[in-house]
């Protein structure tokens, strides 16, 4: 983790509540981020001292985790949290993709800026806070590095939907079992619209993972 990093810190004990922020300075095995904006809300909150806490980070294209707390308020050029560094073992690799990446059918509406096709809808076959894997139809005419718009929905829990319009790169155009899919690259602005896709696929690999157990 350095300087300029940005993390994910979710609170387990609030309904899995997330908030992004970034690392704006380290020192004396301490990690300290700007106040956390949620995720969801896009607000500031308040996180009380030491509040067990789940810090997910990304480095060199992999996700990591780690068990934590708030251990002090700090007065920087900003107002800032102190995060204890933790120990190498106590780092817990998620997910060995650059982010993480599920399975889902999710439905999607795909525009084409110069019109060389017709807006259709489909549904995704996977998703990521990078990109996604969405089926076409096998006649359509699509290009490698062309760009379209596309339109979808995320319901984040059971009271909140998130709506998301960007642009984005088709990367690759393959098919499997007959099926004809394009893996496209999300081309958002900022980081905000990754969080929250970020956050839902979080939740989403917890739930299976909940599943398996039981």
């Amino acid at each position: 983790m350095n300087i300029g990093d940005s993390i994910v810190i979710t609170n387990p004990n609030s309904d899995n509540s997330s908030y992004r922020c970034k690392i704006i300075d380290t020192a004396n095995n301490l990690i300290f981020v700007d106040y956390p904006i949620e995720i969801m809300t896009n607000k500031s909150v308040f996180i009380p001292l030491e509040q067990p806490l789940i810090i997910t980070f990304m480095e060199k294209g992999k996700v990591y985790e780690f068990t934590s707390n708030i251990l002090q308020y700090n007065k920087l050029t900003v107002p800032a949290l102190a995060i204890p560094i933790p120990k190498k073992e106590e780092i817990r690799k998620i997910q060995r993709r650059e982010f993480v990446r599920i399975e889902t059918s999710i439905d999607i509406a795909l525009h084409c800026p110069d019109t060389s096709f017709a807006p259709f809808t489909s549904v995704t076959y996977d998703i990521s806070a990078g990109g996604a894997c969405v089926i076409v139809p096998s006649k359509l005419k699509l290009k490698q590095k062309q760009i379209v718009q596309i339109y979808f929905v995320l319901k984040m829990d059971s009271a909140n939907y998130e709506y998301f319009n960007t642009n984005a790169e088709i990367i690759r155009i393959h098919q499997s079992a007959g099926v004809h899919m394009i893996s496209i690259k999300f081309l958002f602005n900022g980081t905000t619209e990754q969080d929250k896709i970020m956050y839902y696929c979080f939740n989403k690999q917890r739930e299976l993972r909940k599943k398996e157990i039981h």
